[in-house]
């Protein structure tokens, strides 16, 4: 049985038990799933990052850019927290702009239950100009489109960097 009050909800559990809960925390069956309140257990990084030569195509070096990504969660949350779909994407220093190599997409990592983090390795290529004298800057940034709400915001981009001839 639940009844709604001015400032709160009272709801009767079948034990009989009576908890007392503010009101904008109580949920309908009409509520829609995507307003209520998520806690945010989950971070997501970019652990490792490395761009290596894996061959060559009509005068460019062919890059090979890997990515780990890693999700981590406070040890005090408690079970399993899963982030959901989210998506990584990959850009590159050129002149003085940074531009798109591409996006990969990551399905859910799960932490919780002893797993203190869980990581995913995507594979991105790219093609370097041979004449390309110096480094090539290459960034990660991991739910650029901000799907999963996060611990920290702040933390998910990562770099690495290619050097040419």
């Amino acid at each position: 049985m639940t009844v709604n009050l001015k400032k709160s909800t009272v709801t009767t559990l079948l034990l009989g038990f009576t908890l007392c809960i503010p009101a904008q925390m109580a949920l309908s069956r009409s509520m829609d799933r995507t307003k209520v309140p998520v806690k945010k257990a989950i971070d997501l990084t970019v652990r490792k990052m490395s761009a290596v030569k894996k061959g060559s195509s009509g005068g460019n070096d062919r890059v090979k850019i890997t990515v780990q990504v890693m999700a981590s969660a406070a040890s005090s949350v408690p079970g399993r927290v899963c982030s959901g779909p989210f998506k990584v994407k990959v850009s590159k220093f050129t002149g003085s702009r940074w531009t798109d190599v591409g996006i990969g997409g990551v399905a859910d990592l799960c932490v919780g239950n002893a797993v203190a983090a869980s990581t995913k390795n995507l594979t991105f290529t790219d093609l370097v100009p041979g004449s390309t004298v110096g480094a090539v800057k290459y960034r990660a940034e991991v739910d650029f489109d901000n799907r999963v709400p996060e611990a920290n915001e702040g933390n998910n981009i990562g770099g690495t960097r290619y050097m040419g001839h």
